[in-house]
């Protein structure tokens, strides 16, 4: 369970990056367009884990440093 928070909290960092440089000017439109297909695994993964362990990720272990 402790590999799985480490990945949605890895994924959530990479996440919150790549919507900053999505809504930058800094990214062609090719590699906008690689990173969106990235970013919606990654909002995918991390949905579907929310679903499977609810209490986890409701009782605040994720917001511990």
């Amino acid at each position: 369970m402790f590999f799985q928070i480490y990945k949605y909290r890895e994924r959530s960092m990479r996440r919150t990056w790549q919507l900053t440089q999505f809504l930058s000017d800094n990214w062609t439109v090719e590699k906008r367009e690689h990173e969106r297909v990235k970013l919606i695994s990654d909002i995918v993964y991390m949905s579907e884990l929310k679903n499977e362990y609810p209490k986890v990720f409701d009782d605040g272990i994720l917001k511990l440093p």
